[in-house]
């Protein structure tokens, strides 16, 4: 495991160049803070140019902050002391402003809505009134708020790595197990933009505890970035790759910080629920996101 020293280093570097609450400035340009930084020798010997514009990285990049690899609690402890506000979008109105919705990106309608994934929680609190929920990366407590303004429950239970985040009945995480303050059985899980933060394992170990919480006929609810043939190869309005940072193989990654991660693909996320006891009913693929919803069996 790498010792706590190296990830201290990393955000010691990252705040030497900290321009604003959540940027930093590389030889006279202001961009976000979670793009990869590493000295001009590392990223000249593990970062090549595709020659199709993609970046393709060495498996040294893809373990140095393995979440696998590191004390991930340490990680994100000093990520949220570098740069106290953690807001999801790089606009300045999202970054320089108190108001927490506005700050984290309106995520209710950005995130929430467009899929489905909000939807889905809806009707089956719709259908049970007197649900139990954990929520896994509420960030500043969204959909918590929503829940309190549309319904009458009180059985709301999130979890979340980051110490940015506090409210009642948030409990923090190792990032790979959930924590025993939340009861159980729970009626419904529900995670969005948090899986594709997540090694394989960090994903293989929440999907069997999810399995073992959740009541039957229980569901579980994620929204997360997926990888199709068609979504490789596509772009965005900016006329960026999806996916722009792969590896030799083509397998694609997203990184926050210096934290590399792998996209899954939509063939592997089906193969890992048929070993588990969640049916895997329902699947939204649009781009390169993707909204699932599994029921205990």
């Amino acid at each position: 495991m790498m010792n706590n020293r190296e990830i201290e280093e990393n955000f010691e570097e990252y705040s030497s160049h900290k321009k604003g609450e959540l940027e930093i400035e590389i030889d006279g340009q202001v961009c976000s803070a979670r793009i990869f930084f590493f000295d001009e020798d590392f990223m000249k010997k593990h970062f090549t140019p595709h020659s199709d514009g993609r970046i393709i990285i060495s498996k040294e990049v893809i373990e140095k902050f393995n979440p696998d690899n590191i004390d991930n609690s340490y990680f994100w402890k000093l990520a949220a002391k570098s740069f106290p506000v953690m807001a999801i979008g790089d606009k300045p109105e999202w970054l320089h402003t108190d108001d927490l919705r506005i700050k984290n990106f309106d995520a209710i309608s950005n995130l929430h809505k467009p899929l489905g994934a909000l939807s889905c929680l809806c009707s089956f609190l719709d259908r049970n009134p007197n649900a139990r929920i954990l929520e896994i990366g509420p960030g500043f407590g969204n959909i918590k708020k929503y829940i309190e303004n549309h319904y009458n429950i009180e059985n709301y239970y999130a979890m979340d790595i980051c110490p940015h985040f506090e409210f009642e009945r948030l409990y923090k995480c190792d990032g790979k197990n959930i924590p025993k303050e939340v009861p159980y059985p729970i009626d419904i899980v529900y995670a969005v933009n948090v899986f594709q933060h997540l090694t394989k394992e960090q994903k293989r170990s929440y999907y069997k505890q999810i399995e073992i919480i959740l009541r039957e006929g229980g569901e579980f609810i994620f929204q997360s970035f997926v990888a199709t043939e068609k979504s490789l190869m596509e772009k965005n309005e900016n006329n960026e790759y999806y996916f722009g940072v792969i590896d030799e193989d083509g397998q694609p990654y997203v990184h926050f910080f210096n934290q590399i991660t792998p996209v899954d693909f939509l063939e592997d996320i089906i193969k890992e629920f048929e070993d588990l006891d969640l049916n895997l009913v329902d699947k939204v693929i649009f781009k390169n996101v993707g909204i699932f919803r599994a029921i205990k069996n």
